[in-house]
Parts: structure tokens; C-alpha cells; sequence
């Protein structure tokens, strides 16, 4: 699949939030949020950061099935699963 913009994997909510004024993105991210579908999310992130080793994004996908959604924000594109945000940076 062919990207079609960089985006820098940031990490997880909790790794934002501690940085000097991470709390404040988070908070911005948080309230300007959309929901897209899983294709719009794939046409702009690579999700392999978040992947181990030899799993693929299908394998995620199937372990958090039922508690996984996908957003856009104006910064960031993000997915949010098991109470915690995955977060890249658009560039």
C-alpha cells in the first residue's frame, strides 16, 4: 500500500503527555478528533511501529477487534484501543 503522506510514529497518549506541553496536544487532539474508517487511516499511516516483531497488521487488528477505533485530528492521526491512543504526527 503506498502512502500518501509521512507521518512520524509519536507512541503511545502516555509518552505525549509526559513531554513539555504534551498534556495540552493531547487535550486538542482529544476534543478536535473525527473518526475515520480504517482505509482512510492506512492511506496516511504506516502502522509498523506499533507492530512486534513478526506481527502483521492483521494480527493486530484481530487481538483488538473489539476495542479499536481510528481518528484524525488537526495534528495527528491516531488509533485508540484498550484505553490508550497510538498517535503520528502529520508532516
Amino acid at each position: 500500500m503506498r502512502l500518501l503522506e509521512f507521518t512520524n510514529f509519536v507512541g503511545p497518549c502516555d509518552r505525549l503527555r509526559r513531554t513539555p506541553g504534551g498534556e495540552d496536544k493531547w487535550q486538542e487532539m482529544m476534543k478536535s478528533r473525527r473518526e475515520i474508517s480504517e482505509l482512510e487511516f492506512l492511506k496516511h499511516v504506516d502502522p509498523q511501529p506499533l507492530l512486534d516483531d513478526d506481527e502483521t497488521w492483521e494480527q493486530y487488528k484481530q487481538e483488538h477487534q473489539e476495542d479499536i477505533a481510528y481518528y484524525e485530528s488537526e495534528y495527528e492521526y491516531f488509533i485508540q484501543t484498550h484505553g490508550f491512543e497510538f498517535i503520528w504526527n502529520k508532516e
